[in-house]
């Protein structure tokens, strides 16, 4: 009986070593678990900003882009209007030329 006694306290010294180490060890994974955890949320912010920055610069070189299709067009747009204009001065000056041609034909022959 008595050994039984002894092999029991023996058992449950042991079982307290065992019991204060898993808990040291318990702590020590809290510790960790919190500087994951630390450092997911750092990483997890540093995306959701990069991804901030990313999604505004799109959309300022979507912006970029629009404004330089506008600004196309409207240089195409006054491209045709000055070949136009350029096309009518020119007949202009044409008919002008051919008209004092004529006007001088015509009194060189008197």
């Amino acid at each position: 009986m008595a050994e039984q006694l002894e092999n029991k306290a023996s058992e449950a010294e042991k079982l307290g070593e065992q019991n204060i180490g898993l808990q040291s060890r318990i702590s020590e994974l809290k510790i960790m678990l919190e500087k994951r955890e630390k450092e997911i949320f750092i990483l997890t912010k540093k995306l959701e900003d990069d991804n901030s920055e990313t999604l505004a610069g799109m959309e300022n070189l979507t912006a970029q882009e629009n404004n330089l299709l506008l600004e196309k067009e409207t240089l195409q747009a006054e491209k045709a209007l000055l070949k136009e204009n350029f096309s009518f001065e020119s007949d202009k000056a044409s008919n002008q030329v051919h008209s004092s041609w004529n006007l001088f034909i015509s009194r060189r022959q008197n």
